[in-house]
């Protein structure tokens, strides 16, 4: 359930909820269950939705949501009809964790017949 608290927080917000200066950094916010709602990514997102997605990043499993809590949660309970999700922050998240591949290629003018 850690891992869909991740992808949700990624999914709202359209950044890493533990991101850091380094991976070290990174690291240990993760194992020390450190992270935050800045509002400049959250701003327009219900506090039944940040209010779930802290169910899941509780750092101890016996204490995070089970599936069945998680369907039951009001978030999920109200939010069953379709509402618009702003994706141009979930874009940006991608783009900067997409390798960019930049390599020559050989090529030849010679044929082999």
């Amino acid at each position: 359930m850690w891992s869909v608290g991740v992808f949700l927080y990624v999914f709202l917000s359209g950044v890493s909820p533990f991101l850091d200066d380094s991976e070290e950094e990174t690291s240990a916010n993760i194992l020390k269950g450190d992270y935050c709602f800045p509002e400049d990514y959250f701003r327009g997102i219900s506090a039944e939705a940040i209010v779930f997605v802290q169910k899941l990043l509780v750092l101890n499993p016996e204490e995070r949501l089970t599936v069945d809590q998680c369907l039951a949660a009001p978030w999920i309970v109200q939010n069953l009809r379709v509402s618009v999700i702003t994706t141009s922050r979930l874009q940006n998240f991608v783009d900067r964790r997409t390798p960019k591949v930049n390599f020559a290629v050989p090529t030849s003018k010679f044929y082999v017949n």
